[in-house]
């Protein structure tokens, strides 16, 4: 909502309802299936705008590729969860809004074999998983000269099983999905 407007504007925002996806390919916390009990971090940010605004949102789950497909064609007002870079090149360029929080990116390794690493060259030769289309910043040069290898994953969740597989030596993860599944 623009600052500008004062209580006029919540006011003409209260009858607005609009149409939002989450992923149900993310994994937890950012989202649930929606027969879930659980509130997702995505879910509670939703519920805290209208709480605010009066905005209301219809929330419908699909996955990924598709809440992309159904926003360019003008049946999902919102994305949720989608970082602007993600969409650079998609012919319907929207607006972001603030964050709704930071990436905090950790490695996750196989029970027993963690290891200290200060620099990408410690891991040299590793399999690295990670999700298509994301940046890693500090791993590009890493991935660009051969030191490391990237393995792509279309999913947070089949990240964890390339992992749990084997078919990676390490998998980059948010910090918010690897301490939620440390948990578990």
């Amino acid at each position: 909502m623009p600052p500008c407007c004062g209580p006029y504007c919540v006011a003409r925002f209260r009858a607005v309802s609009l149409r939002a996806g989450l992923m149900v390919d993310t994994g937890a916390p950012y989202t649930y299936a929606p027969d879930t009990p659980q509130a997702s971090l995505y879910r509670s940010a939703l519920e805290q705008i209208t709480r605010q605004s009066g905005i209301r949102f219809q929330v419908d789950y699909y996955p990924a590729p598709r809440i992309q497909q159904l926003f360019e064609v003008g049946k999902l007002d919102v994305e949720v969860g989608v970082h602007p870079s993600w969409r650079t090149l998609s012919p319907v360029g929207g607006f972001y809004t603030e964050p709704i929080g930071t990436v905090e990116y950790m490695l996750c390794f196989h029970p027993g074999q963690w290891r200290q690493v200060n620099h990408p060259a410690d891991l040299k030769g590793w399999i690295v998983g990670t999700l298509h289309g994301q940046r890693y910043p500090e791993f590009d040069a890493a991935f660009a000269s051969g030191l490391l290898r990237r393995d792509d994953a279309m999913t947070e969740n089949e990240l964890i099983s390339k992992l749990r597989l084997g078919r990676n030596n390490v998998a980059i993860l948010d910090r918010h999905q690897a301490e939620w599944l440390s948990h578990q």
